[in-house]
């Protein structure tokens, strides 16, 4: 009988958010009024520092 374990190849690794989600969904919140411009630029330039 073969067994398999069943493993996760990302397991350890840190995976990055996806910057370009983050991005869209911050400017859909600038753009709603949700959040200000400079609330926009100080997160737009922490997703930057990810990178």
């Amino acid at each position: 009988m073969v067994q398999f374990a069943l493993t996760n190849p990302n397991a350890g690794k840190t995976q990055k958010p996806d910057i370009f989600s983050e991005f869209t969904k911050l400017d859909e919140q600038r753009r709603k009024k949700l959040i200000t411009d400079d609330e926009y630029f100080r997160q737009k330039t922490k997703l930057l520092d990810q990178l």
